[in-house]
């Protein structure tokens, strides 16, 4: 059985480090109180009444982005007992050009153990049997390819996880939470969600 695991927003905390550095750059600290993900819009007003100009997305092509982040709590230790009950875990992340060595040296650094990385932002067209992904919108393209697949919303980082349409998914709260959510229902069609 083959787990894909997304990596920003569910193995490594990536939004709070973006935050931080616009933060230093704008003068102005940014509150993202909805939880978006495009926090862009949000960026380029405090810019603006800041008086500065640049491009946030500068952050994400530093070709040493991961080198010193760590990963989310539990994560390396749930993965890696998925690994040793059989689990095939594989990496499928988006990724900008850029900081693709570094994300690909940070998970070989803290998850030795996983089979390989793909780098695609259509997760949805990789032969999976479990996806665990923060973003909405893979889970529901998941769901239509590959219906017989278990996949789960990971909320651990963002606060708007219980609004609007995440909530008719199957969660996975914290990594914590994986042996009850997978390694203990893979042969069943129901998932307990914690």
């Amino acid at each position: 059985m083959l787990i894909a695991v997304d990596v920003d927003l569910t193995v490594v905390d990536t939004l709070t480090p973006w935050m931080k550095w616009f933060d230093r750059k704008a003068g102005k600290s940014i509150r993202n109180e909805s939880g978006s993900y495009d926090l862009v819009p949000e960026m380029r007003e405090i810019m603006k009444e800041q008086g500065v100009d640049f491009d946030p997305m500068e952050w994400w092509r530093q070709p040493d982005l991961y080198d010193y982040m760590i990963p989310i709590t539990a994560a390396v230790d749930k993965l890696k007992l998925a690994s040793m009950c059989g689990y095939e875990v594989v990496f499928v992340s988006s990724c900008i050009p850029e900081h693709t060595k570094s994300k690909q040296d940070f998970l070989k650094q803290w998850f030795p153990f996983a089979k390989g990385f793909i780098a695609t932002h259509d997760k949805h067209f990789v032969d999976y049997d479990v996806l665990i992904d923060d973003k909405i919108e893979h889970i529901r393209l998941g769901e239509m390819r590959r219906p017989k697949a278990i996949h789960l919303l990971y909320t651990g980082i963002r606060t708007d996880g219980a609004k609007g349409e995440a909530a008719q998914y199957r969660w996975l709260p914290n990594w914590n939470s994986l042996p009850r959510t997978i390694l203990g229902c893979v042969n069943s069609d129901s998932v307990a969600i914690a």
